[in-house]
């Protein structure tokens, strides 16, 4: 659960939005008292934080924001004023907050306190460090508040700097905030709870107990003025209609126009933007409006500017006398010198009023007044009161109906042409860098920045007539131009106004920062130019000298050495930027023009910087460290504390040698090393260090136990001991434990014990596991040596315990798998061995080739749920595959021959189960029998077709007929048997030709005995006359006819029984 102390105040979000960060800056505001302005808020306490945003944050916001919020608020609920960036108003540029630090420059009282919110995002902040230096060189207290644990440590901290003038306020800065001690000390604010009773036990110290301040008086309300016939009956200040500017608090103002007046609750609704627009309506009182100062023109870039103030309120103000001339007849003749004229928002009149003396009147100023104006005009208002100015009651002169009004508050805005003075000076042309508070830049190369000043007015007509050197405000036209590169002939777009309009409003802290750094590059590169075009000129480095170029000398490649022989002075060389390395190498007495912080800046040992002439005080403030300083050959102990030489890393023997006392040693926190330093048990013991800081100085156990503790005392500090980081080594060498055992009751880990020289065999006895001592970083071979099994188990691999020299017996006893032990490189005979199952090598991704050379059967392989094939492609042949349990099916789809099932002891019926062919199964070997009665032939012709001889169909069962059918030839028949006589054939359906070519008949009469016709011997080629037929024992009649002889032919034949060509 996450801590929340303090009220939770400090509570950070996941990410600030912008309208938190615009809440949370105006909460801040009201902490400022009551009538009192922001240009006049000078608090005794000054916060600097920086934001440190974060991915989410919106733009300037972050932790920091938060932090100092709360800091803020709970100062403020306990009667102190404190100053911080978020009062800072929009616009308002950033030096601001360094007059806060600097009294403005002497005017003001200074804050008596800096509060230095510690974040890591403060030690990347370049205003952070440029307040923090500010405050040193004021002698402004710092109070460094921590409220991140982990900050940049010191060669970590503003690493972004780039010239000298950084390094040098780094420097100044580190030298005094890295001494003082951080407040919680240690923890921080979010994790202490009493760290703000801390803080404010610190505030007491530089502030006086706060009182509670006299509440400022209210000055008198003016009259209201005369009723109009829109105005409500009840004397209200703001007619119906009438545009109002709204108060948010701290100087923000919207726009709108009053619709209603509630005279019950005394209050106004504003429609806000412009008339009917539909805009937000809002209930406000009468302390929350004002009057709008000035006629509204209907163009476009007033309406932008209306829109402009809508949303910023009163950072963009537009001079009234500017926005608009009041329409009456006299607004047109031209005013005398010295006076203004503004309509009256109530009457719609026009009165006039004297820029000088601020007096009102509503008769047209003459030409004799305006002079007697001119001739009492006294000094304008100063800049950084002219709102109270404003404020006063003016005596107007008299008018016959009613008083005129006041005059307008005079308003500058951003950009704006004016004249400034301090007193006692001549006034200077120059242009309005930020409105609050009110800061001019005067005109020349010699002002850099905007300034505050004593008094500031408007331009005097001999300013105006005066030519203006790059005026910066060109009209808005002519300014579009020069940004966007467009023709001025087309009116700006709104978006270009904005952007410009708002460009103006603020600068950020990157901005400003970019902004000093390219005015310092300018400025070189003019010295630069001016010392070049010197030189060009024939000048000599003495001449140069004479006239006075210093800065540039370094930038156009004259040496330090060069710079000295022409007789600059140290003070020279320093600024036109030689190092002092360089300086001492051109022979330069260093010490007399540049710090020693410089000295260090510049890479110098402190033995260089001693031998320079440097005090031991000035090594030490230049950042030296006490070891530096040391070695260097000073007696470190006039200058540093007992702490800065532990941070620098001597141990306790060197800082007693440094003459440092025992109670500085103990200050400095110093523990280890106090028996080697030479200190004494009782010293130490007076000293005020607790056993257990005793044990860890390098005091042993029986030292202890001399010293009169006893056992439990010493089995106690050990526990203490350990708990404030005392390392089990430390502990064995002392004494204050014998074995591994004591070190596993003392709390420490088997890590530990192994630091500490026990050994694995140790830990095992102690209690350990073989985890923890895989934990610790103990090998496997120690773990077997140790005897411990459960490796697998403690996270040891299979590989570990290969390299320690275990067996995959072993490796499997050890709970290892099969896979384990194939990846630890274990081959399958191995894992066979080891006793391991074909399954658990196939699951371990062996093949079964491996399981066979492994020594596994085809039947494991199965088991295993190898297929045929794979036994197959591992060397089992189908005699093994059919032992296995595989099936004909198996091995036909394993790739098995028909002839190698059917060596392997599968039936022709297994090889027709299998899909085998019939010709598979011939050509296997495999009978026509054995085919007819597997069922993979039912015909003769099947056998054929199969291949097989008519002697095979004979041998399986098929008669002549069969074979006849099957195609088999008489010949073929009579060659295996199935006949013998032409008659057999005939009787077969053979025909006589078949018989015939079979060599069963040779002749005519062979053919007729056998059954055949007398057509059958002729197509048989057995006879070719009817004689022939007659002579072989056919009839003369019927059978010649019918075997295709004529007539003429049988009666040649003798053929009686043909009568005259017919039948009898």
């Amino acid at each position: 659960m996450e801590l929340v102390l303090h009220e939770g105040r400090f509570v950070v979000p996941d990410a600030i939005t912008l309208e938190q960060l615009e809440e949370c800056k105006r909460e801040v505001c009201t902490h400022l008292p009551r009538g009192t302005k922001y240009e006049d808020f000078y608090p005794s306490l000054v916060l600097s934080y920086a934001s440190g945003r974060r991915p989410g944050d919106c733009e300037g916001s972050g932790p920091g924001v938060v932090y100092a919020k709360g800091m803020s608020d709970f100062l403020h609920e306990r009667g102190l004023q404190c100053f911080s960036g978020l009062q800072v108003p929009p616009g308002v540029d950033w030096e601001t907050f360094m007059l806060r630090l600097t009294g403005e420059n002497g005017k003001r009282e200074k804050p008596k306190v800096l509060i230095v919110v510690l974040t890591a995002a403060l030690y990347k902040s370049r205003p952070c460090l440029k307040e923090i230096s500010t405050a040193i060189e004021n002698k402004i207290a710092l109070l460094p508040v921590r409220f991140e644990d982990k900050l940049p440590a010191k060669e970590d901290q503003w690493t972004n700097l780039d010239d000298q003038e950084w390094e040098m306020m780094k420097f100044r800065v580190q030298s005094k905030l890295n001494k003082l001690n951080n407040i919680p000390n240690p923890g921080t604010v979010l994790n202490r709870a009493n760290a703000l009773k801390d803080i404010m036990a610190q505030i007491d110290q530089y502030l006086p107990t706060p009182v509670d301040a006299p509440t400022p008086p209210t000055a008198a309300p003016a009259p209201p003025p005369p009723k109009s016939s829109g105005e409500p009956s009840d004397g209200t200040r703001f007619p119906l209609g009438s545009r109002v500017y709204v108060n948010r608090g701290h100087g923000e103002e919207v726009s709108g126009y009053v619709t209603t007046y509630d005279a019950a609750k005394d209050s106004y609704t504003v429609e806000l933007g412009e008339r009917g627009s539909g805009g937000a309506q809002e209930m406000c009182s009468d302390k929350d409006l004002r009057i709008a100062d000035s006629p509204i023109l209907d163009n476009r870039i007033s309406r932008f500017i209306n829109s402009a103030r809508d949303k910023v309120g009163s950072l963009f103000w537009v001079n009234p006398l500017r926005e608009g001339v009041p329409e009456n007849a006299a607004a047109s003749e031209q005013l005398p010198q010295g006076w203004g004229s503004v309509t009256d928002p109530t009457s719609g009149k026009t009165y006039y009023y004297k820029t000088a003396t601020r007096e009102t009147q509503w008769e047209f100023p003459t030409s004799a007044a305006g002079e007697k104006a001119a001739s009492a005009a006294k000094p304008s208002l100063t800049g950084h009161n002219w709102n109270a100015a404003a404020e006063g009651t003016p005596q107007p002169l008299a008018s016959p109906t009613k008083p005129p009004p006041q005059p307008p508050p005079l308003r500058f805005t951003l950009k704006e042409r004016v004249e400034c003075r301090d007193r006692g000076q001549s006034w200077q042309v120059g242009t309005v860098m930020s409105v609050e508070p009110l800061m001019v830049q005067p005109d020349g190369a010699a002002w850099t920045a905007g300034y505050r000043w004593d008094e500031v007015r408007v331009l005097s007509p001999e300013a105006v007539s005066k030519p203006t050197p790059q005026p910066p405000v060109a009209p808005l036209a002519m300014e579009r131009e020069s940004l966007t590169g467009k023709s001025p002939a087309s009116e700006p777009t709104p978006a270009e106004m904005q952007s410009y309009c708002f460009g103006l409003c603020s600068e950020s802290e990157e901005a400003y920062a970019k902004r000093m750094e390219k005015e310092r590059a300018v400025a070189a590169a003019r010295a630069e130019k001016a010392l070049k075009d010197a030189l060009d000129s024939g000048l000599t480095l003495k001449q140069l000298r004479a006239k006075g170029y210093i800065e540039g000398l370094k930038a156009v490649g004259i040496t330090c050495a060069e710079a000295k022989t022409a007789g600059y002075t140290v003070e020279d060389v320093k600024r036109a930027g030689y190092t002092a390395r360089e300086a001492k190498a051109a022979g330069y007495e260093i010490k007399s023009g540049y710090m020693c912080a410089e000295v260090k800046a510049a890479g110098l040992t402190s033995a260089e910087a001693k031998r320079a002439g440097y005090t031991l005080e000035e090594v030490q403030q230049a950042g030296y460290t006490a070891r530096e300083a040391k070695t260097a050959g000073f007696e470190i102990r006039a200058c540093y504390t007992c702490a800065e030489v532990k941070a620098a890393g001597l141990t306790c023997a060197e800082a007693k040698s440094a003459g440092y006392t025992l109670e500085e040693v103990k200050r400095a926190n110093y523990v280890e090393g106090l028996k080697e330093a030479g200190f004494q048990l009782e010293a130490v013991m007076e000293a005020g260090y607790v056993l257990s800081e005793i044990l860890r100085g390098g005091f042993t156990k029986a030292d202890a136990a001399n010293a009169g503790y006893a056992a439990a005392q010493l089995q106690i500090a050990l526990k203490v001991a350990m708990a404030a980081g005392y390392a089990c080594k430390d502990a064995r060498a002392a004494g204050m434990l014998s074995t591994c055992k004591d070190a596993r009751e003392a709390g420490f880990t088997c890590k530990d014990a192994k630091e500490a020289g026990f050994t694995c065999k140790d830990a095992r006895a102690a209690g350990f596991t073989c985890k923890d001592a895989k934990e610790a970083g103990f090998t496997c071979k120690d773990a077997k040596a140790a005897g411990f099994t459960a490796l697998k188990e403690a996270g040891f691999t299979c590989k570990d315990a290969t390299e320690a020299g275990f067996t995959c017996k072993n490796a499997k006893e050890a709970g290892f798998t099969c896979k384990d032990a194939k990846e630890a490189g274990f081959t399958c005979k191995n894992a066979k061995e080891a006793g391991f199952t074909c399954w658990d090598a196939k699951a371990a991704g062996f093949t079964c080739k491996d399981a066979k050379e492994a020594g596994f059967t085809c039947k494991d392989a199965k088991a295993a749920w190898f297929t045929c094939k794979d036994a197959k492609e591992a060397g089992f042949d189908c005699w093994d595959a059919r032992r296995a349990g595989f099936d004909c099916w198996d091995a036909r789809r394993a790739g098995f021959t028909c002839e190698e099932a059917r060596r392997a002891g599968f039936t022709c019926k297994d090889a027709r189960a299998a899909g085998f062919t019939c010709k598979d199964a011939r050509e296997a070997g495999f009978t026509c029998k054995d085919a007819k009665d597997a069922g993979m032939l039912w015909t003769c012709k099947d056998a054929k077709e199969a291949g097989f001889t008519c002697w095979d169909a004979k041998e399986a069962g098929f008669d002549c007929w069969d074979a006849r059918r099957a195609g088999f030839t008489c010949k073929d028949a009579r060659e295996a048997g199935m006949l013998s006589t032409c008659k057999e054939a005939r009787e077969a359906g053979f025909t006589c030709k078949d018989a015939k070519e079979a060599g069963l008949l040779s002749t005519c009469k062979d053919a007729r005995e056998a059954g055949f016709t007398c057509k059958d011997a002729k197509d048989a080629d057995l006879l070719s006359t009817c004689k022939d037929a007659r002579a072989a024992g056919f009839k003369a009649g019927r059978e010649c006819y019918e075997a295709g002889f004529t007539y003429e032919e049988g009666r040649a034949a003798g053929n009686f029984d043909w009568d005259g060509g017919h039948l009898r």
